[in-house]
């Protein structure tokens, strides 16, 4: 068992946003995203991986395939890793995306295909 306090991940640089790592194992990857407004991050994809992410603190863009979708604290939004991604401060106050990315595995991907509601 392990505990962590996010605010201590809540960094934020003039020049760059940040990226802080909260915990790492084979399989998942869990960490914090912080940006000061105007800050972006560019469209990119994680093949193999599915994204949970969930805003802890202020507003903004998050772009999938094109398609933006404005979030507010508290959203939590899934985005598949086949899917491009991309993010931009557009309020007037920082940003902080607590992030999930878990790997999919082909077996789970090929034991889900018939099964309905999954």
């Amino acid at each position: 068992m392990e505990k962590q306090s996010i605010a201590s991940f809540q960094v934020f640089i003039e020049s760059i946003f940040t990226k802080k790592i909260i915990y790492k194992n084979s399989n998942s990857t869990v960490f914090i995203l912080n940006f000061i407004p105007g800050q972006h991050m560019a469209a990119h994809y994680h093949f193999g991986a599915e994204l949970y992410l969930h805003i802890l603190k202020g507003n903004g863009i998050i772009t999938i395939n094109g398609s933006d979708l404005n979030v507010v604290k508290d959203d939590v939004v899934h985005c598949e890793g086949t899917k491009k991604l991309a993010f931009t401060n557009s309020g007037d106050e920082m940003v902080s995306i607590y992030v999930t990315l878990s790997k999919v595995s082909v077996e789970n991907v090929k034991s889900n295909e018939n099964n309905e509601g999954c």
